[in-house]
């Protein structure tokens, strides 16, 4: 930023603070993505699509601040590559861990193990406690 003033150059000067605001407001957050598991929900999914090169299996998630209010999320959907700010989106996962989360909702009606992931204030990005893969979807 500071060199873009010493060129002059206002447009990239005010681009560069707009980047350091959304670092800042990202760094602010903080929320867990949990696993969309009650009886009514659909937890999980599966898509063939060029992008995934085969069967891509996700499991779906809604991001929540501590008091259990959605945070809304800039989100890339692999399928359209259009980012949309949702709070609900599907993770892209292993089969092993789509069919742990099957498996757990089957047993009774709804997922136990909820935590996909966590992400911190003062973190960059969430930490996942189950194994996932690149790729994320916004509509099923």
């Amino acid at each position: 930023g500071r060199a873009a003033l010493d060129r002059g150059d206002a447009a990239e000067a005010r681009a560069t603070v707009a980047e350091l605001d959304a670092l800042a407001a990202q760094l602010r957050q903080d929320y867990v993505l949990r696993i969309a598991g009650r009886p009514e929900d659909r937890t999980g999914i599966w898509r063939e699509h060029p992008s995934f090169r085969g069967r891509a299996y996700f499991v779906v998630v809604d991001a929540v601040d501590p008091q259990g209010r959605p945070v809304p999320l800039p989100i890339r959907n692999d399928e359209t590559n259009a980012t949309e700010t949702v709070s609900r989106f599907a993770v892209r996962v292993p089969q092993s861990t789509y069919e742990a989360v099957r498996d757990d909702k089957q047993r009774n009606g709804i997922v136990q193990n909820t935590r996909l992931a966590e992400k911190r204030r003062g973190a960059l990005d969430p930490v996942y406690r189950m194994p996932v893969l690149d790729g994320r979807i916004t509509a099923w």
